[in-house]
């Protein structure tokens, strides 16, 4: 391949990143552990991704700090900085919401990242052309730096540019016409960027099968430019860590994870069913919850629960310590918005990693077909198909076999990426 294509193969790969660590949030987490994967792997991995002075409470930096091999080249990122992380000060708070709703409704209807072109692909070029890159992935939402990067396999035609989609686009709620884009030109515009880069890239990789299957139904003359490649859980997590198999009398269920888009009515659904038991029953189950969400927001019915220490929230906390978090509980809810039932969050991947029982919660999608294929408790948004899980809990005494994941270990991860590498 090497000599067909006239150019010597390079240890050097390119990742653009509008969003990296100390940035935090789902799609940081997959290019941290991925960058630091292909770095054990003899590459060398140069990331291009925006100047950000503020460190999230949940972050992945720490997978790819002090890593002689990862490269991190920060640039402006072409939105006001200040505007990205909310004050803890209620009025600046407002104010930064409304100048955010403002220029989303403006200068950024598409995405953040509309106006980073003129910094990313200078840049870009310059890092490729020094470093003798031949490997150019792009990570994306938000989904205009997949459009814009397209442009550097139109002026270096050499490079393999792989497109790494984290959620689909144009038949996204967030692309939606007339409901987000007020004008019909904004979604015109936004279909043709999407069909821009398909048409330009030379592989296109998607989180799960559901999102390579839709995508490949608007683009069915690009077929075998798709690829599935997987989130996944990373073993270095749990290093020196011994699986607790919980063999105790009381049950306890962690959920860790947002609740925002519709999840927090599954939580809801949850303590409808345990609000009717009597409270010698319900003792004997313990839900810790830990998320953003503020549950002085729920109705009032609930704070018996609280107050009996049934269901306790708790604020986010580190990677590290929410792994030792649910290596202490028994189960492990997993909860997929309504109407995102395709999606696969974060935790799922620490669930399979410490082989835990998990039960899931979504009406329908992949996530659920691969966990009922494994035997675990696949559940959707209805009160009666949550309480028979809850009595089946309750009464289940057998130990719990421990289950692996093999598909969805980084390692076996990186190896699939490593074959659409030149």
């Amino acid at each position: 391949m090497e000599e067909d294509l006239g150019y010597k193969m390079s240890k050097n790969i390119l990742i653009i990143a509008y969003k990296f660590p100390p940035m935090g949030g789902i799609g940081t987490r997959r290019w941290a552990k991925f960058a630091k994967y292909l770095a054990r792997d003899g590459y060398r991995v140069h990331v291009l991704t925006i100047k950000y002075k503020y460190e999230a409470n949940v972050n992945w930096y720490h997978d790819i700090e002090n890593n002689e091999n990862i490269i991190i080249h920060r640039i402006n990122p072409g939105y006001p900085l200040w505007l990205m992380e909310l004050s803890q000060n209620k009025y600046i708070s407002f104010l930064q919401k409304a100048l955010n709703l403002m220029l989303k409704r403006t200068f950024f209807y598409m995405d953040i990242a509309q106006n980073w072109a003129k910094y990313m692909l200078p840049k870009a070029k310059e890092i490729i052309k020094d470093n003798d890159i031949n490997n150019v992935i792009v990570t994306s939402p938000p989904h205009t730096i997949a459009y814009y990067s397209s442009y550097l396999k139109i002026d270096l035609p050499h490079i393999n540019l792989i497109q790494d989609f984290r959620d689909n686009w144009n038949d996204d709620t967030p692309y939606s016409y007339p409901n987000t884009f007020k004008f019909f030109y904004q979604k015109e515009k936004s279909a043709y960027m999407e069909w821009f880069v398909v048409n330009h890239s030379d592989y296109m990789v998607n989180v799960t099968q559901d999102i390579t299957n839709r995508t490949k139904s608007k683009f069915q003359q690009y077929s075998e430019k798709f690829f599935t490649i997987y989130n996944g859980y990373d073993n270095d997590d749990i290093k020196n860590l011994t699986i607790n198999t919980n063999k105790s009398d009381k049950i306890r269920i962690i959920y860790a994870g947002g609740l925002g888009l519709g999840r927090i009515e599954a939580i809801k659904l949850i303590m409808d069913v345990l609000l009717k038991y009597e409270y010698q029953k319900r003792k004997k189950i313990e839900i810790n919850i830990y998320t953003s969400f503020n549950n002085s927001q729920l109705e009032t019915k609930y704070q018996k629960l609280f107050d009996e220490k049934i269901v306790n929230f708790f604020p986010m906390v580190s990677p590290k310590k929410i792994i030792d978090i649910i290596n202490n509980h028994k189960y492990c809810l997993s909860v997929n918005s309504p109407i995102y039932s395709y999606a696969f969050g974060t935790k799922i991947f620490d669930y399979m990693m410490l082989k835990k029982k998990i039960i899931h919660i979504s009406n329908g999608g992949e996530l659920s077909n691969i966990l009922s294929e494994n035997k675990q408790i696949v559940l959707e948004y209805d009160i009666q198909d949550i309480n028979r899980a809850i009595e089946l809990i309750l009464e289940c005494t057998d130990s719990l076999n421990l289950i692996e994941y093999q598909d969805f270990d980084i390692v076996n991860l990186i190896s699939q990426y490593k074959k659409l590498l030149i």
